[in-house]
């Protein structure tokens, strides 16, 4: 299984679904760098897993947490 991530600004479900055709991926993980208290600098992010199939949202959570819940969506 070959995941990708992804840091976006502006349509990032769009952006995120041409990047996991184009980079012949099997899911991509995309988080919005824009919004504050989130992503770099932060210990905290939110992300959106998408596959071919799927979309799924994963809210605002400590890195850590939200790290173990990917590997679980992965391993499913």
């Amino acid at each position: 299984i070959t995941v990708g991530f992804a840091a976006e600004t502006n349509d990032i479900i769009q952006h995120a679904q041409q990047k996991l055709t184009h980079k012949h991926i099997d899911m991509i993980c995309v988080n919005d760098v824009s919004k504050p208290y989130q992503g770099f600098h932060s210990d905290d992010n939110a992300v959106t897993l998408i596959t071919k199939n799927k979309q799924i949202e994963l809210p605002l959570m400590q890195k850590s947490i939200l790290a173990e819940q990917i590997m679980q969506h992965i391993k499913e």
